[in-house]
């Protein structure tokens, strides 16, 4: 880490949801980027807490480079995703049909309404982010759900019901979490992509590392750097 430096997602395509976590040492967020929310190169959003999508805060993401099909650009000596002499995990995410989903939605304020996937989603993740307290909720087929950003255990779907179908997802729930009257991101995968996790053969040109093994597509890869 260090500098306006970058790092290779080899996805061949724009990342549409990229999750980054330094590995060493304490008290740095997850530095999470969703392709749509605006302005999110030059803003802040991290999915271990409630925090609201903070525009202009430019402590993850270089705020005047776009990520493209090669690399993400990262912010001048940022604590959270390139901090001099640090280590860095990232998960990178593309929009892939029949595999994954990132989007957005307007919350219809407890009214129910769908969200069209191409596919059976395996998982949804939903966050509010243009106001605090919104928890990152977690929708398992069987309509269950946990907190990405808490240590609680599976809660039942009374609370967050949120119905995964065939071809997408129905937010049936009122609460503000998933269907208020605000702004939501949404995250859905079907049970096809698969992550691998096992990174090797650090590549000195770019300071970053190339992740090989396992089952996985184009859709979803994972680095290291330093």
């Amino acid at each position: 880490g260090g500098g306006n430096n970058s790092y290779g997602h080899a996805l061949g395509t724009a990342p549409d949801f990229v999750l980054v976590k330094r590995t060493g040492g304490t008290g740095t967020d997850w530095a999470t980027y969703h392709s749509s929310i605006p302005n999110m190169k030059g803003g802040a959003l991290a999915l271990n807490t409630t925090g609201q999508f903070e525009e202009g805060n430019e402590i993850q993401w270089n705020p005047n480079v776009d990520f493209d099909n090669v690399a993400c650009y990262l912010a001048n000596n940022a604590a959270q995703t390139n901090l001099a002499s640090a280590d860095y995990v990232a998960y990178n995410w593309v929009e892939t049909a029949g595999v994954s989903k990132f989007g957005g939605y307007t919350g219809q304020s407890g009214n129910p309404f769908f969200i069209e996937c191409g596919f059976k989603p395996a998982l949804v993740m939903i966050k509010r982010y243009n106001s605090s307290g919104g928890n990152w909720v977690m929708i398992h087929p069987t309509g269950n759900y946990v907190y990405a950003n808490l240590t609680n255990g599976v809660a039942d779907s009374s609370t967050q019901y949120v119905e995964l179908q065939e071809n997408g997802f129905t937010v049936k729930g009122s609460n503000g979490d998933i269907n208020g009257g605000a702004e939501y991101i949404y995250c859905a995968w079907s049970s096809q992509g698969v992550v691998a996790t096992v990174a090797t053969d650090a590549e000195p040109t770019t300071n970053s590392m190339r992740v090989v093994g396992g089952e996985w597509d184009a859709s979803n890869q994972s680095e290291v750097w330093s």
